[in-house]
């Protein structure tokens, strides 16, 4: 029988791992189907645009306010995760036919979790894998409330810990270091529930293309420069005009490439500079590409936020990264882990960033040594889908298959006490209340 995946993510914030695992199970499609959900179709599509909006605002233009929201958001589930449960456990029912215990807790929460109700009532998962503290949060009501034997994971492809993430009812926890798992392990996580394997990227990150083709798709003509790539998160604009004006003076001695991200800051910021200073050679702005590993073809310093997915791709690659100051809680663990262990230089300040970035386009270390670039894991994306895998149980298809049939026995039982002309009367009667209300 075909084991069933369900990963959740959100779409721009936490998707690497969803990819990964589907560019994966895709060699196993005999064995598993997998299922990626976005986050956007489980949530109040206002709620999660108002969210978006504010991120980006904030994470381009006031970082150190997200970074305040970011530990006011860490506290207050701490506090709501005891009351979540209560919830959960008092509102237990949604199999048709039966009363909840408490009528009121129950009408507060169907409406916030029914569409992930939904999700496992239809697709009946063997596994759920949650990247993002929403998707836990429901998951883990959800399938409280149905009774579910569904495995819950939580990867945490981050350097640190997102306490959003941390929860008692998750059932296993992939981490990329040890760190991390002193941590879990400090708020009371068993040990054998936490696994520690890396960072799963898709394959394509490895592709490597000719140089030449990629500088003629560009339109680099100074091809005989190092090129120094400026990224940062997708919502870290900020962050990238920083860099740009540190090193901006420094083109005659180097491609600088901008990945702009499609950041009207960031181009009108660009453009506004390059006329200002007739500084205009060597200088690229880039929105899109199909491939970044075209990116990393050509790349021999990477300027960046420090985020986990741009800082372990260009690892993997060989290039070094140069680290430009954290914008939220998150991006500051990473900062902090990549820095005292060697994984990537500190280029806050324009005094750490001028000096890391001249001396590693010359393949020397800020302090005149050989370069060589340490990869903070090994890459792994067999081991990380093996391992969800190996969390299913062996008499998972059993209580599957029982389960199914209690809510089959419970849909039947359901109708027959109330026929579905009855509730079809019933509906109507609703309509017809809510007109005359308007």
């Amino acid at each position: 029988m075909k084991k069933t995946i369900i990963v959740c993510y959100a779409e721009g914030h936490c998707d690497q791992v969803a990819y990964a695992l589907q560019e994966y199970y895709a060699k196993k499609a005999d064995e598993v189907s997998l299922l990626l959900i976005n986050e956007k179709q489980y949530t109040s599509f206002n709620t999660r645009a108002l969210k978006d909006t504010l991120y980006r605002f904030s994470m381009r233009n006031w970082p150190s306010i997200n970074k305040f929201c970011g530990y006011i958001s860490y506290q207050y589930n701490e506090k709501l995760k005891n009351k979540k449960s209560k919830n959960a456990k008092e509102a237990q029912q949604e199999i048709p036919g039966e009363k909840p215990e408490k009528e009121e807790s129950f009408k507060k929460l169907k409406t916030r979790y029914r569409k992930m109700d939904n999700i496992l009532l239809r697709f009946n998962p063997d596994v759920v894998v949650c990247t993002t503290p929403v998707s836990l949060e429901k998951a883990l009501i959800a399938r409280e409330r149905l009774g579910s034997s569904t495995q819950i994971v939580v990867p945490i492809t981050d350097y640190c810990t997102n306490r959003g993430l941390i929860n008692n009812g998750v059932d296993k926890f992939i981490v990329q270091n040890a760190g991390i798992k002193q941590t879990l392990l400090a708020f009371g996580i068993k040990e054998e529930n936490i696994e520690i394997i890396g960072t799963p990227i898709v394959s394509s990150v490895l592709e490597k293309f000719d140089k030449k083709a990629v500088f003629d798709e560009l339109g680099i003509v100074n091809r005989d420069l190092p090129v120094v790539v400026i990224a940062s998160g997708r919502c870290g604009s900020s962050r990238i005009i920083d860099g740009f004006k540190d090193l901006a003076p420094y083109s005659n001695e180097m491609n600088i490439i901008i990945f702009a991200n499609k950041s009207q800051n960031v181009h009108s910021f660009v453009k506004s500079y390059v006329k200002a200073s007739k500084v205009q050679q060597n200088i690229y702005i880039l929105d899109s590409i199909s491939n970044m590993a075209k990116i990393y073809s050509i790349a021999d310093v990477l300027v960046t936020s420090p985020t986990a997915s741009l800082t372990y791709e260009a690892s993997v690659r060989g290039i070094p990264c140069v680290l430009l100051k954290p914008a939220n809680l998150i991006e500051e663990g990473n900062f902090t882990y990549l820095s005292t262990n060697g994984f990537a230089f500190i280029g806050e300040k324009t005094t750490h960033l001028v000096p890391a970035v001249l001396a590693l386009i010359k393949k020397q270390n800020p302090d005149g040594t050989p370069l060589k670039v340490k990869t903070p894991s090994e890459f792994n994306a067999q081991a990380y889908g093996d391992f969800i895998l190996s969390v299913i149980p062996a008499d998972s298809a059993e209580k599957k298959a029982k389960s199914q049939a209690r809510r089959k026995a419970a849909v039947e039982k359901a109708i027959k006490d109330e026929p579905v002309d009855a509730v079809a009367e019933k509906d109507t009667e609703k309509k017809k209340k809510t007109k005359s209300k308007k």
